[in-house]
């Protein structure tokens, strides 16, 4: 029992000298003791061996004491790294928030936010994202034209001085110190214009200027002096042979020059740059009016107005071209005759309009349209007319005729016809045309057919009389040309055959002599792109895309300056490369170009020249627009 005893209380009493004693215990309120207790940075004149050096100020002369809560007092340390201040006098470039007015720029950089480490210096890694200059790499988009050793290519050479090594500045911007000029040696080295007297055999005029007598001189810099040469093509005068210089066109517009409108701009060579006018697509002349089809297919007129063909709602003449009314879009082709006209719109519907005393706008009533009016219930794909008359190819290829029929030239027996009537001896129809008195078609084989007056020969048959639709002697054609009272035709090696009266020499051949049958003209075989006819008068366009027209003059319609009439083909005067298409009115001549522009001459009574006067020209003149 006793031992027990003891051995309990044995054992309370260890259990109290290991528990009842902590070694971590704190000791507080001891500030003032001398002792530096944890907690504590100093007590009272114990600085813990610290001074305002080891504490990382910058005054090493400066006290450290011990404030009564046991901290430092650096109050005479001066600053140090990190104190949010700027102390640039003791190597700080930077401290907190504080940079010295400095930024990423203004250390080269090209943008981005500049930082500071917690050693006052500054951090550019965010700066570095979007480069600098010294990097390598040229970024011209902040002003750099070389990079160290990037000098996109660049050398003293190309520079402009003779020899040498080019190098890069440390601002990125090309550094010539090491490039060599060799100017004032007498010699015209690389890159040099001239040197001294010697100008390289070049003078005012081999440079480009226009004053003949100028005389040509050396700067000291090896670049010509050209103050006495004169004008030159690119000061921005119109001079000399020029049509414009810079921004100036002299008052010219893509309308003026022929075009249908658009945006006229001048060439390096100080000639017209037509690239942004509007070309015309298609042209044909009447007896005094004439209709083009514009780059946007909507269809312009001009001219005699009498009947309305014009399509503008009134009988107004035009001198210029003017809108036809409801034909803004959407034309594909156009055809003018003695008073009316015809065009066909995408979906090959045809609408006519202007004078229908003969029933010539086939809408089936004699009452003259003065808007394009729809012919019902057809489709066609070509249209030709004549003075009074109209024949078309419907998309089917049958051949259909309509209008006057006092010389059957509507293909039948019989009255004038109000209505497409159809040609039922041509299948296939691969062209149509129409005359004064007669028509003509030929189907996909190239064989001709005609109809109506023949009394000269007209019908190319080898007669003078038929006037029924029957093949005649026109063979291997691609396209027909019907005038007055003759017949042309074009084959398909590109050569042109005529036929028929031929007073005024219209058939090209050298005479005056009336033919029956078709006859070559010599100077246009093999050498035809495309052809016309009008009233006693002749037109082509040869392969090369020169103008030639012959026959009757006595308007100027020949073009070739005067009013002299010719038998054979005559140069139409400019127009001697780069036509496309003519046609031929009554007294009037139009041709279009392969780039657009239209140009038209000959009688000008009604303004069917489209100028803006009424005055017959002998050489071709510009549509205006």
């Amino acid at each position: 029992m006793i031992v027990r005893l003891f051995l309990v209380s044995l054992s309370f009493l260890s259990s109290f000298l290991i528990t009842g004693c902590k070694s971590d215990v704190k000791v507080k309120g001891n500030c003032g003791d001398g002792f530096v207790d944890p907690g504590e940075e100093c007590d009272g004149s114990n600085l813990a061996d610290q001074t305002c050096g080891t504490l990382g100020h910058y005054f090493l002369g400066g006290t450290l004491a011990c404030l009564p809560d046991c901290t430092f007092d650096r109050s005479d340390c001066g600053g140090f790294c990190g104190d949010g201040e700027l102390n640039d006098g003791h190597g700080e470039v930077c401290d907190g928030t504080d940079f010295g007015d400095q930024t990423c720029s203004t250390l080269g950089f090209h943008g981005g936010f500049l930082q500071c480490t917690s050693t006052c210096e500054f951090d550019t890694s965010v700066c570095s994202d979007v480069g600098s200059c010294g990097d390598g790499i040229i970024q011209e988009n902040y002003g750099e034209i070389c990079d160290t050793d990037s000098l996109d290519d660049a050398t003293c050479e190309s520079l402009g001085f003779t020899r040498g090594t080019l190098a890069c500045s440390d601002t990125c911007e090309y550094d010539t110190s090491a490039c060599i000029a060799d100017c004032g040696n007498d010699l015209v080295d690389a890159n040099e214009d001239c040197d001294g007297a010697e100008l390289a055999d070049q003078t005012c005029v081999s440079l480009g200027h226009y004053n003949v007598d100028g005389t040509l001189l050396c700067l000291p810099d090896c670049t010509f002096d050209r103050s006495d040469c004169g004008g030159i093509c690119g000061d921005l005068t119109i001079q000399g042979e020029e049509a414009c210089d810079g921004l100036e066109v002299g008052g010219a517009t893509c309308g003026s020059l022929g075009y249908a409108g658009g945006n006229l701009g001048c060439g390096s060579d100080c000639r017209y740059d037509v690239s942004a006018c509007n070309p015309w697509l298609a042209v044909d002349a009447g007896n005094n009016h004439t209709c083009a089809i514009a780059a946007d297919h909507s269809l312009w007129c001009w001219g005699d107005n009498q009947y309305g063909q014009l399509g503008t709602g009134d009988i107004t003449d035009s001198l210029v071209p003017v809108a036809v009314s409801g034909m803004a879009a959407n034309v594909i082709a156009v055809a003018t005759g003695g008073g009316h006209t015809c065009a066909i719109k995408t979906g090959n519907s045809l609408w006519c309009w202007g004078r229908n005393q003969y029933g010539q706008l086939g809408i089936g009533s004699t009452t003259d349209k003065l808007t394009p009016t729809l012919v019902p219930s057809e489709s066609f794909a070509t249209i030709r007319l004549g003075s009074f008359s109209s024949c078309g190819i419907r998309t089917n290829g049958t051949v259909a005729c309509w209008g006057i029929n006092a010389s059957g030239q509507a293909g039948l027996a019989g009255n004038n016809q109000h209505s497409p009537y159809t040609i039922t001896v041509v299948s296939g129809g691969l062209a149509v045309g129409c005359g004064g008195q007669h028509a003509c078609a030929v189907n996909s084989s190239g064989d001709g057919y005609c109809w109506g007056a023949d009394y000269i020969g007209q019908l190319a048959d080898g007669t003078t009389s038929a006037s029924y639709p029957h093949q005649v002697a026109i063979h291997s054609a691609s396209n027909l040309a019907l005038g007055e009272n003759h017949t042309c035709y074009l084959s398909t090696s590109a050569s042109m055959y005529c036929a028929g009266e031929n007073t005024s020499g219209q058939l090209g051949m050298g005479t005056i002599s009336s033919q029956t049958s078709p006859v070559a003209i010599t100077s246009l075989i093999s050498s035809t792109r495309a052809m016309d006819a009008g009233f006693n008068t002749t037109c082509a366009v040869k392969t090369d895309g020169s103008v030639r027209c012959w026959g009757l003059n006595d308007h100027g319609q020949l073009g070739t300056g005067t009013l002299s009439s010719s038998n054979i083909p005559a140069q139409v005067t400019g127009l001697t490369s780069g036509f496309a298409e003519v046609r031929v009115g009554k007294y009037h001549v139009c041709a279009l170009s392969e780039s657009g522009y239209l140009m038209c001459w000959g009688e000008n009574e009604d303004g069917q020249l489209g100028d803006g006067t009424t005055t017959d020209q002998r050489t071709p003149i510009s549509v205006g627009f």
